[in-house]
């Protein structure tokens, strides 16, 4: 695997009539030329999803901010896997809470519907913090997108047999059980994302991955210590997930 990146940094270098980035892999009939092997390194990942506080709820909370973040952290392991740490900031839009003069309408998130009552005057919360984030439901209209946003803003830095390289977002698709009308990649009882994208060397493509997030556990008040059972619940505050169960990296070149 290591010649055939190194291969790739060479013809880089090369001039453009001595040869193509396309043509990384000589044909085997050209005097001279080198063809490693195909590889493909497998690998597990391992890690974490920390949502912004106060977590994940079926009510979702209300603030005057635009936008809050989500931190995942995930690192692979395995011969010849990436030995760096993949952190990543996910900026989500909050969502103003539907009202009419002030007043929040019936059936929206229960955080909207929030009131103070001081010296006997029952106010809205909303008249200070008229945006909502974090419902469980904003996983399944909003979390896809997210994350591509997320991923599209720039390649992930990793180190393979102490070669720098880019893992450039190509596309990602969320993973649910067979039981939902999913995938099943991560099982039964865990849901998460499918992301696939280019290995590249100073701008070229040399392989392509495949990362597979899987979220299995999760901690915070109320949980139960499944992600997917607290996702579908309405008591659950969901501080943090685990990146575990079949969560995998998969490099080819």
């Amino acid at each position: 695997m290591i010649k055939k990146i190194l291969l790739a940094i060479t013809m880089i270098a090369m001039p453009i009539g001595t040869a193509t980035v396309a043509g990384v892999v000589a044909s085997p009939g050209v005097a001279g030329a080198v063809t490693p092997p195909p590889t493909t390194i497998n690998c597990t990942v391992s890690g974490s999803v920390t949502f912004a506080a106060p977590g994940l709820s079926a009510g979702g909370t209300i603030t005057s901010k635009s936008s809050e973040d989500t931190e995942s952290s995930t690192t692979a392991a395995g011969t010849d896997c990436p030995t760096t740490t993949d952190a990543l900031k996910i900026v989500s839009t909050t969502t103003p809470c539907p009202q009419t003069g002030g007043v929040p309408n019936s059936g929206d998130p229960s955080a909207c519907l929030a009131t103070t009552t001081k010296r006997g005057v029952t106010t809205y919360n909303i008249a200070k913090d008229p945006n909502y984030y974090d419902t469980t439901g904003s996983y399944a209209t909003s979390g896809l997108t997210d994350l591509e946003a997320a991923l599209a803003a720039k390649p992930i830095k990793a180190t393979v047999d102490s070669i720098g390289v880019d893992l450039v977002f190509g596309s990602a698709s969320e993973v649910y059980p067979t039981s939902d009308g999913g995938t099943g990649k991560c099982g039964s009882t865990d849901v998460g994302f499918d992301v696939t994208g280019n290995v590249q060397v100073k701008g070229a493509n040399v392989g392509t991955y495949e990362e597979l997030a899987c979220l299995s556990n999760d901690a915070g008040p109320g949980t139960t210590g499944n992600f997917l059972s607290d996702l579908l619940g309405s008591t659950a505050v969901i501080q943090s997930a685990t990146v575990g169960g079949d969560s995998s990296l998969t490099v080819a070149f």
